[in-house]
């Protein structure tokens, strides 16, 4: 569900694997990487293919940045939290892995616009992916 841009940043990237795929494949001039855990940037740091960043959310990022956000692998309420924070991005790829329901809800009610959804099953998960833009 990843178009081609010029910056995407993956928030909560574990062991950078979305990044090096999403490189790997072309969609992104540039990738920022960031994650809270240190272990796991670390982890990420070791393909020296893209900005690597220790931090929560969205609070690393530069206003404007980034033209795609990716936020996947956590709770409604996180991603939410996150979302508070505008930082002027065209496109956000979510996946929440809890409350789908109220997720949603949260981004009609914060001028968010799903362009796309779309529920992937996962051997026993399903989970529900939407693409978004931000309504201005």
């Amino acid at each position: 569900m990843i178009e081609p841009c010029g910056v995407l940043a993956d928030i909560g990237t574990d062991h950078g694997q979305l990044p090096l795929m999403v490189l790997k494949a072309g969609l992104a001039d540039k990738v920022i990487a960031t994650d809270i855990s240190e272990g796991s940037l670390a982890k990420a740091e070791t393909y020296r293919l893209f900005d690597c960043r220790l931090g929560d959310g969205l609070s690393v990022l530069k206003y404007g940045e980034a033209d795609t956000v990716v936020i996947a692998g956590m709770g409604a309420r996180t991603i939410s939290k996150m979302l508070e924070r505008d930082c002027g991005a065209k496109r956000y790829i979510l996946s929440s892995q809890s409350e789908v329901g109220k997720f949603r809800e949260f981004l009609n009610k914060n001028n968010f616009k799903i362009i796309k959804e779309e529920t992937v099953s996962d051997r026993k998960h399903m989970y529900s992916i939407f693409v978004c833009e931000r309504n201005i």
